[in-house]
């Protein structure tokens, strides 16, 4: 982590610099770039610690951009595994439906209509991502408890405009979800419920 911490800072810095050095060689103010990358505890029990962090960057143009990284820590491993590895294609494929279906309801929600594909749209915009490839972090209501949802974590432009901003779907597992978890990590599980509308949502 430390690693990365300093290739993260080297190059935003280097890119800074290559943007004083252009504004100055073409005679225009340079606007300051900003980069911040925050990590929180998802969740955390006996076998796993799930981190999730939100990234946002400024590199002068019209406006910031945003991103997500997740990551869980193996402790019996003693290393760090993707989430969508640690939890087999099997729950991916079950959790597809559910995921899809939450996801366009939001997107009708924030867009007033439904989602359709119409000409001139951009494909990400309407289609519904495969779990594989998105940022997913296992979630734990309490800590020292076992998972109890797995929350996929998609920032402006992955599947809606800018003015849309992030897409956070909660996806609570069910309790035939469990037998589809890997069985070395499966004990690290349980079925969840939803969780109770954000005050934006009600």
């Amino acid at each position: 982590p430390n690693a990365e911490m300093e290739r993260e800072r080297a190059g935003a810095l280097g890119f800074a610099r290559d943007g004083q050095r252009v504004a100055a060689e073409q005679n225009r103010e340079f606007r300051g770039h900003y980069y911040s990358r925050s990590w929180t505890i998802a969740g955390n029990n006996a076998q796993l610690l799930s981190l999730s962090a939100q990234q946002e960057t400024f590199a002068g143009g019209a406006h910031g951009n945003r991103a997500f990284h997740a990551l869980v820590w193996d402790r019996a491993a003693n290393a760090p595994v993707r989430a969508n590895d640690l939890l087999g294609s099997a729950l991916l494929d079950a959790l597809k439906p559910r995921f899809c279906a939450a996801l366009n309801a939001e997107r009708t929600r924030r867009r007033g209509a439904p989602v359709e594909r119409e000409e001139r749209i951009v494909d990400a915009f309407v289609d519904c991502p495969e779990l594989g490839e998105v940022v997913l972090s296992p979630t734990s209501d309490e800590d020292n408890s076992g998972f109890e949802r797995v929350m996929v974590l998609l920032p402006p432009y992955a599947v809606g405009s800018y003015a849309e901003g992030d897409y956070v779907i909660d996806l609570p597992l069910q309790p035939a979800d469990l037998a589809r978890i890997p069985e070395r990590v499966r004990a690290s599980f349980e079925p969840g419920r939803p969780l109770p509308p954000r005050p934006d949502d009600e």
